[in-house]
């Protein structure tokens, strides 16, 4: 793994103990994607080129297409503002086939979004895949050389 990567993450601290400059940083960060992404929606779908491409509609769509086009990827960094402990219990055997596959697996939950039956589910795995802090938006980066992110919610559906 990216030693920067490695060190960034090392240096997640949770919420509770996170100073309230540092939280608002995260949270001004996550504001900026958001204007970003609605800007790309928005453009898509007046048909403009933006240098990005929609791969799925819908998160189950991009969960089966994230399955699908994983086989190569060795890094896998994804933050989650909110998981039930259905959504955990799904996910946690797909995660354990890629980490047994090489995949290195960073998983940053925002503790307050994670239903308290998930966060018990996610620290009874190793050390070091699952981590709780602030994550006020969804994404994935792969191999530090993308991301993916759900776009704008219509009707219940993210897309």
């Amino acid at each position: 793994m990216n030693q920067d990567l490695r060190a960034g993450i090392s240096s997640i601290r949770p919420t509770t103990s996170m100073s309230p400059a540092g939280a608002q940083e995260v949270r001004d960060a996550a504001a900026a994607l958001q204007l970003l992404r609605a800007d790309l929606a928005a453009r898509t779908v007046a048909g403009e080129p933006v240098g990005a491409e929609v791969v799925a509609v819908g998160l189950p769509a991009m969960n089966a297409w994230m399955f699908d086009n994983s086989g190569p990827w060795r890094e896998l960094v994804s933050t989650r503002p909110v998981a039930s402990a259905e959504q955990v219990r799904k996910s946690i055997p797909l995660n354990r086939q890629k980490i047994d596959e090489g995949v290195t697996l960073i998983s940053l939950f925002d503790y307050w979004g994670t239903e308290p039956a998930a966060r018990q589910l996610l620290v009874n795995e190793p050390v070091g895949n699952y981590v709780f802090g602030l994550a006020p938006i969804e994404m994935k980066i792969v191999d530090q050389r993308f991301a993916l992110m759900l776009g704008p919610t219509v009707d219940d559906d993210a897309r």
